[in-house]
């Protein structure tokens, strides 16, 4: 019995069909083979903006101990390093830019109106902006003391003692927040602490910036966009309002303040905090004034392009010398700050070492933190040789929700 020949069109198509598996085939292998490649050779086009340092390659395991932790160090290092992994977070973060699914309910970052972004949804510091979590009278008399006990170890030892707390973004800029959140429903922590140092009478100079920067707003930006910290004009303002209370703390002393006029403006493309957190940098930009010091001021040269520094001399050497205590609302203040004072020494992270002012011989301590530190719990000072302040009994936190 004589077979049928095959319709050529089948007997063509067979050796399409071999080559599409094989093309396919090759493909899987270098989707599988391309993260590993790129994680050897350092692969990836889109940069990385995570605030935080990244797992190193771990070291060959000498001994038993080492070897046991070494799978887990390594896949820590893999998971922060595998090829292209910047690029496919930056890919999903544009699924959800432009296909708006998600995006809104991100869980690092807000999106407010017109384009502005502020921290996170679950942080309780919006909570406390709302005030729906407000500080117990156990957590009130714990920041009375913590300030208190600061101020007393300061004025011992003939220095001054200031805390200024910058307000939150959405403190000063409620009107871009979605609706569903910026309704406030009572007092805020800050306002809590203002109203319960005041009615203990307490003597720590609190440096409330609110009504300054809620007058300032009316006439130019002074918050980022697509940040969460104030920008450059904000500063100055905050800068401004510390200064007058500084002064009347050293009413014998004179402490120069420069004006804007001092300051070379320039105009830049700008991209925030917030924005790198959503791997949106290009999506969201905008364009900010940055504000730099004219004169040859040499302490703002040495301030940020000599990180290791931290401090900065003045060009007035009679002024007032200080040391403050900080968090990353401070980077701004800096150039203001360290034109008034003759020395000027910056500490970043609280202020649980008040013993570098008397090292640095300090006329005056600025314990400064941002309005959300409110929102954890009240920082403990404890004994030691750096730190002299003797340790408290704890006070019993308890939460409001």
């Amino acid at each position: 019995m004589t077979t049928a020949p095959e319709p050529s069109s089948q007997t063509e198509t067979r050796p399409l069909r071999k080559r599409m598996r094989m093309m396919l085939g090759a493909a899987f292998a270098a989707a599988l083979a391309l993260p590993m490649l790129g994680t050897i050779f350092h692969w990836d086009p889109a940069p990385s903006y995570e605030n935080r340092a990244m797992a190193l390659m771990p070291g060959w395991p000498h001994g038993f101990a080492e070897a046991r932790v070494f799978a887990d160090r390594f896949m820590s290092y893999y998971r922060d390093n595998f090829g292209f992994r910047n690029t496919m977070i930056r890919a999903v973060a544009l699924g959800e830019y432009h296909g708006g699914v998600g995006l809104q309910n991100n869980a690092n970052v807000l999106i407010g109106k017109q384009g502005w972004l502020y921290l996170p949804l679950g942080d309780e510091n919006f909570l406390a902006f709302r005030g729906l979590n407000p500080m117990s009278e156990g957590e009130l008399e714990q920041w009375r003391r913590l300030l208190e006990s600061r101020r007393g170890w300061c004025r011992s030892r003939g220095i001054q003692f200031v805390v200024v707390i910058p307000p939150d973004k959405q403190t000063i800029y409620p009107e871009h927040l979605p609706d569903q959140f910026a309704r406030r429903f009572g007092e805020s922590r800050l306002d809590q602490l203002i109203g319960y140092l005041q009615k203990q009478n307490s003597p720590v100079d609190l440096v409330d910036l609110r009504r300054a920067l809620f007058s300032a707003k009316r006439e130019r930006q002074i918050y980022y966009t697509t940040d969460s910290h104030w920008n450059n004009f904000g500063a100055y303002v905050g800068y401004r309002a510390l200064i007058a209370e500084v002064q009347k703390v050293l009413p014998g002393r004179e402490i120069p303040v420069p004006g804007l006029d001092q300051f070379s403006a320039a105009t830049v493309t700008y991209v925030g905090d917030l924005a790198k957190d959503l791997d949106l940098y290009y999506e969201y930009q905008e364009q900010a004034t940055m504000l730099t010091p004219r004169g040859g001021f040499t302490y703002f040269t040495a301030m940020v392009d000599k990180k290791e520094r931290d401090y900065a001399d003045g060009p007035d050497r009679a002024a007032p010398r200080m040391v403050m205590y900080s968090d990353s609302f401070a980077a701004a203040l800096i150039p203001y700050l360290a034109a008034s004072f003759s020395h000027a020494y910056f500490r970043w992270g609280d202020s649980n070492d008040l013993a570098i002012a008397q090292r640095e011989k300090a006329d005056v301590v600025i314990d400064e933190f941002v309005e959300r530190k409110l929102c954890g719990p009240p920082p403990v000072d404890g004994p030691g040789e750096s730190n002299p302040i003797e340790k408290w009994t704890e006070v019993t936190v308890s939460r409001h929700r």
